[in-house]
């Protein structure tokens, strides 16, 4: 075969379902992709016009994106690296059929195959006939690899379904940044006909691609082929026994050529669905790039958009009937609008414009929180949310209460409360809670003899935990790793009264990764108080990280949780005796609400900061 057309068939080795562009000199090739969460692991080749491999290529030289929207090239390592090794599986046949000068050139290819490797790269040699055997497990020693390759003698049958299973167990849990089996073989099965299909499978479950040479015409093609296919390999045909030197030497510059890039998802990628991985090189004058596509990510879920309201008062308040209107992106095709107000669907609109009337007369008087949330026709959805307060105008227009008297009979009662207070001088008292007790029997206190009277027990308080005690526990998951199954995607921290902060800051003392920039590197800061969680956001950046939140203050009960960026966060108190306690003097219905809602004039503030913050 001519050097060209050797050549031209070691590139395509390594193309995959890559398509290569011609923007330049150098040639890119997308030979593996692993993808984990919002992380995915792409090993590409790039070389010259010459067909050298491209040296020391970093990462602002390496851009790569998903259906236009950019990835983060977070690391680049080079086939040399002594990180990112290579193990590879040889393996080949020794059939009858191999006897004479096709075995004798295979010696001599493999040889100069193994020798020209990276130093760190490994190779664990099997021969196959009617049985399959292992001549040299894993080893950069090339002299081991020399000695193995000398036991190559060809004789018997063609266990060519073994020993693709074989190899495929042997590379599954190897170690090895990046793998590769290559086989060679000159025929067809002819021993175990039955285990065609699991030998595929087993392929196909390590994720590691396969590269065929088929030496001669008498190969299979059909199972040759659906084998790379399954694996994301190729197959190479090499008409003579003397082409397999070249072949073999090229097959080599092309695994020094390549690369191991590093990339970071962004949640705003639509992973559910399938895509198309691009990733260009841009060295200097010369540049190019690839395409891969990609299927979607199992267990994925569409990202969400952003979505705005109409119709609401800018001023907080809603005294009359509102028609309220969501405020959707022109590329999304939303079914179904719903609005709940304080975690309550009121109701659902399948038609455009989605409008509902919102009539502050179904609702009671005071604060509430209002959700929006879209639904297109992908199953992606896009939320809104803010308070508003309730005051519904009276009936038929006509006026309430006088005003005036009623501010004068407040005014009188609070003065006389004031000056019998001062008559009676109480000595300050500790905190406590009331219990009402039924009356049981005679007491002491004539007023307490009636039945129709109760008797009431003051409780003293516990006393106060120790310093920074732990009161809880804060659980930190990010979404995308959860939904890929990865463990690690879900730590625990600590937390009680003194303030713990959040960000992308090494010193911060929760770091998340934020890939998209939503969240600052000092986000907020976190502390246990009157057994609830308050997160504090310092910042506003990009809308707020932290989904609906306007304001700088948010404050979680026990198991109830909040977004921030790609994260959800989540609040859970521990059992003590302070909270057993606080949980029996109760803040009043839509406690949480009024947290939320930030103050007005005069109003007290009735949960301020901790002092050690």
């Amino acid at each position: 075969m001519p050097f060209r057309s050797i050549l031209a068939a070691v590139i395509a080795f390594i193309a995959l379902t890559s398509v290569v562009t011609a923007d330049g000199p150098i040639r890119v090739e997308i030979t593996s992709f692993q993808e984990n969460g919002n992380h995915i692991i792409a090993t590409i080749t790039a070389t010259g016009a010459d067909g050298r491999p491209v040296a020391n290529l970093t990462g602002s030289e390496i851009k790569a994106g998903i259906d236009g929207q950019a990835l983060n090239v977070s690391a680049v390592q080079s086939a040399s690296a002594a990180s990112n090794a290579m193990g590879i599986v040889l393996l080949v046949d020794v059939s009858g059929s191999m006897t004479g000068d096709p075995i004798n050139q295979a010696r001599a290819a493999l040889g100069d195959f193994a020798r020209s490797l990276n130093p760190g790269d490994a190779v664990a040699l099997y021969s196959f006939d009617a049985k399959v055997h292992l001549l040299q497990d894993f080893t950069s020693d090339r002299n081991l690899v020399n000695q193995a390759l000398g036991k190559l003698q060809a004789t018997g049958d063609t266990a060519l379904y073994d020993a693709v299973s074989e190899g495929s167990r042997k590379i599954g849990p190897a170690s090895y940044p990046r793998k590769l089996i290559v086989v060679l073989t000159d025929g067809e099965e002819t021993v175990h006909l039955d285990q065609r299909a699991a030998s595929i499978d087993a392929a196909r479950q390590t994720a590691v691609p396969v590269i065929a040479i088929g030496l001669g015409r008498q190969i299979d093609r059909g199972y040759l082929g659906e084998l790379t296919e399954a694996t994301g390999g190729n197959l190479l045909v090499a008409t003579a026994a003397t082409s397999l030197r070249s072949l073999y030497q090229d097959l080599a510059n092309s695994i020094k050529a390549q690369y191991t890039v590093s990339l970071g998802v962004p949640d705003s990628v639509d992973r559910s669905v399938a895509g198309k991985l691009t990733i260009s090189v841009n060295a200097g004058a010369n540049s190019g790039s690839a395409e891969k596509a990609i299927g979607p990510l199992a267990g994925a879920r569409p990202p969400s958009f952003s979505v705005g309201l109409e119709g609401l008062s800018k001023t907080g308040k809603v005294t009359e009937r509102s028609t309220l209107t969501p405020v959707i992106p022109a590329d999304v095709a939303p079914v179904s609008v719903e609005y709940i107000v304080d975690d309550k669907s009121l109701a659902t609109s399948t038609e455009a414009p989605f409008g509902f009337d919102l009539d502050p007369a179904v609702l009671a008087k005071g604060n509430h929180v209002i959700r929006v949330l879209v639904t297109d026709v992908r199953g992606r959805q896009g939320e809104w949310q803010a308070g508003f307060a309730s005051a519904p105008a009276a009936a038929g227009g006509k006026a309430g209460l006088p005003v005036l008297p009623i501010m004068a009979v407040l005014a009188l009662g609070a003065a006389g409360a004031f000056v019998l207070k001062r008559k009676r001088a109480p000595t300050p008292e500790p905190h406590y809670e009331t219990r009402i007790k039924p009356w049981s029997g005679r007491v002491s206190d004539p007023g307490e003899a009636a039945p129709e009277f109760q008797r009431i027990e003051r409780l003293s308080p516990p006393p106060p935990p120790p310093p920074n005690a732990t009161l809880g526990s804060i659980i930190v998951m990010h979404e995308r790793g959860v939904q890929g199954g990865d463990l690690q995607a879900i730590r625990e921290f600590e937390i009680g009264t003194s303030p713990i902060t959040l960000g992308t800051s090494p010193t911060c003392d929760i770091v998340v990764v934020d890939p998209d920039g939503r969240i600052a590197g000092e986000e907020a800061r976190l502390w246990v108080q009157k057994g609830r969680l308050v997160f504090h956001k310092l910042t506003t950046l990009s809308a707020m990280a932290m989904e609906g939140l306007t304001s700088g203050w948010l404050f979680l009960d026990s198991g109830e949780e909040l977004q921030v960026g790609p994260y959800r966060i989540s609040f859970q108190a521990h059992v003590t005796r302070e909270n057993e306690y606080e949980a029996r003097v109760p803040l009043g219905e839509n406690a949480r609400l009024r947290d939320m809602w930030p103050r007005t004039g005069g109003e007290p503030d009735r949960l301020a900061p901790s002092p050690d913050y």
